[in-house]
């Protein structure tokens, strides 16, 4: 059995905007369950604060989540991925990697992202990324250094077919 080597790990945080509104609407909302008068409601049923608190709870984890996008290459796979959301991608399914920059026009924001060309984007925040190049579609994902994860893949990727 041959042995797994990390060949290269990163973590991006996210965008401060996409970080602020999980932090807001948890705060909104416990606002709300434990401030109705604010929002002029004397008292909220118990039902509604239960139901407002278990949203909180699923925003938060949320927000926990898409704090920061990883990403890990080893010999075998590369994963990408926020908190629970990760993409393993074997290496023998990737035929080619390149760098591009990230464009909103495809995107249309942070996460993970269907985009406009038919490629899933993980998106921490703008700048440049790497797309991989897949069947049936294609993967993208921004990073602090993607010509070098380009220049790992493609040794890993020229390896495998050899």
């Amino acid at each position: 059995m041959e042995l797994e080597n990390i060949i290269y790990e990163e973590q991006q945080k996210t965008h401060l905007i996409v970080v602020l509104v999980f932090i807001l609407v948890a705060v909104f909302l416990l606002f709300i369950v434990f401030s109705p008068a604010t929002f002029g409601q004397s008292i909220l049923p118990q039902h509604t604060k239960i139901t407002l608190l278990m949203v909180t709870v699923v925003d938060l984890i949320l927000f926990w989540s898409f704090f920061r996008l990883t990403i890990k290459l080893t010999n075998k796979y590369l994963q990408i991925g926020f908190g629970l959301f990760k993409k393993k991608i074997l290496l023998t399914d990737i035929s080619d990697c390149l760098v591009e920059d990230y464009q909103k026009s495809v995107y249309l924001g942070y996460g993970i992202r269907f985009g406009r060309d038919k490629s899933v984007g993980y998106i921490a925040r703008g700048g440049r990324g790497v797309r991989l190049k897949l069947k049936p579609r294609d993967y993208f994902f921004t990073s602090d250094n993607p010509e070098q994860i380009a220049v790992l893949l493609k040794q890993q990727i020229s390896q495998i077919h050899r």
